[in-house]
């Protein structure tokens, strides 16, 4: 982490996949990155997880069933800004 903030000071950093064995906390604590996910993604756990740089940049995040064969369901995150609301 230190290494690309270093290079690259205005990437923003996201690392996502079934990361289960890692809790949140050592996650924070070694990288810095903040997880989105706030809702199982299979049965009534978080196993799919998203950790990001600017968690404010990822403020919409929505699990929902995959379209794919799976017991697990899928993650979306977007930055807030590249959607639209009802309202537009």
């Amino acid at each position: 982490m230190a290494e690309i903030t270093h290079d690259f000071p205005l990437a923003d950093i996201v690392i996502a996949g079934d990361i289960n064995q890692l809790p949140d906390q050592d996650v924070f604590k070694r990288t810095g990155l903040t997880q989105v996910v706030h809702e199982p993604t299979r049965s009534a756990n978080i196993l799919d997880k998203v950790y990001v740089f600017s968690p404010y940049l990822y403020s919409i995040v929505r699990v929902m069933a995959s379209i794919v064969k799976s017991d697990h369901k899928a993650v979306v995150v977007f930055p807030e800004s590249s959607c639209t609301t009802e309202d537009s």
